[in-house]
């Protein structure tokens, strides 16, 4: 039996390899495909743990140790975008829950960071491009959460998307 295997096992590497294909024939690519093409990286900074509140004013999410410290902006080359992301949830409540980047070292709110949602279940939602808010130098970062009705709302970790342009 081993006899017949070993002449047929022959037979199927040479059709093999006498067949065209882009595994075993590699394509020159045309020229400008060749040339440095633009794309970005994206490097995700995740914090805040878990967090929650009844509150209908304002509140810090979580300890000290689920900020974002020493945040710096300027450390970032060809910088592009910055996108906010949070995972928050209404808890099946009737309102809604709000969220937002705030800025510790000036104790401010990052411009157009404010998230809200009425789902019941732990859904990401995301700012458009926010970076042109952040200052040029280094911050701490926490996120504020509200609830809109009093009724416990949460949310866990946030992400902050850092988009930089690269030429390959």
């Amino acid at each position: 039996m081993q006899k017949n295997v070993y002449p047929l096992l022959l037979i199927i590497l040479a059709f093999i390899s006498s067949c065209e294909s882009d595994v075993f024939s590699p394509r020159v690519l045309p020229a400008p495909l060749l040339q440095p093409q633009k794309s970005n990286q994206t490097e995700s900074l995740r914090f805040g743990g878990l967090f929650h509140t009844r509150s209908t004013v304002w509140d810090l999410a979580g300890a000290e140790e689920h900020y974002l410290k020493n945040f710096d902006i300027r450390h970032y080359s060809a910088l592009d975008s910055i996108v906010f992301s949070p995972m928050i949830s209404a808890n099946d409540s009737e309102g809604q829950v709000y969220v937002e980047l705030f800025n510790l070292t000036d104790n401010v709110p990052i411009i157009n960071s404010r998230l809200t949602s009425r789902s019941g279940s732990f859904d990401p939602v995301f700012t458009r491009n926010i970076l042109r808010y952040f200052p040029s130098k280094k911050i701490d970062l926490a996120l504020r959460i509200k609830s809109e009705t009093g009724e416990e709302v949460s949310g866990y970790f946030a992400n902050l998307f850092v988009y930089k342009s690269v030429v390959e």
